[in-house]
Formats: structure tokens, sequence, C-alpha cells
């Protein structure tokens, strides 16, 4: 499953990119991404985001993905925060 999100103009983000083990290393991950990023290139997408989580990083690096952690925010009121931790 994979899941592809934007505004259909300037952006798109890919999200929720998942295998049933019994499946992986079978190239579904690889197919379905390519996919989504194909259909935003021809749909005149400027740009693909995907967030992953560190250690499936290199999976994504030879598909064209860079890390940019400096794009990604995220509003989490519930959550503690950096600051907390030095209390």
């Amino acid at each position: 499953m994979a899941r592809l999100a934007g505004d259909a103009a300037m952006y798109s983000f890919i999200g929720d990119v998942v295998v049933h083990p019994d499946h992986q290393g079978a190239g579904l991950e690889r197919r379905m991404v390519d996919a989504l990023v194909n259909w935003s290139k021809t749909h005149g997408i400027r740009t693909t985001l995907l967030i992953a989580s560190s250690d499936v990083v290199p999976f994504y690096e030879p598909l064209g993905f860079t890390s940019d952690p400096s794009s990604v925010m995220k509003y989490a009121p519930d959550a503690p925060t950096a600051s907390d931790s030095t209390k």
C-alpha cells in the first residue's frame, strides 16, 4: 500500500508505503514508489516529498530521494518537546 497526496500543482507527498512481510524483497515497494513519482511527473508536479524513518532512508536514496531534515515540521501539541527534557 502507498498513498499520494498533494495540491496537484506544486507538490505531492508519498506516505504510508507498506509491504506485507510475506511479500517484502520482491520489488513491490520500489514499483509503488516509482509509479507514484511517475504520476506526479506526468501531471507536472514540481516536487515529490516522502517522509521515511532513518532505517529506510538508504532504500529511498537510489530512487532519487535526498534527506532534507530542514524542511520537515511537525505539529503535535501533546507530544513532549526538546525543552521538556531539559527540565
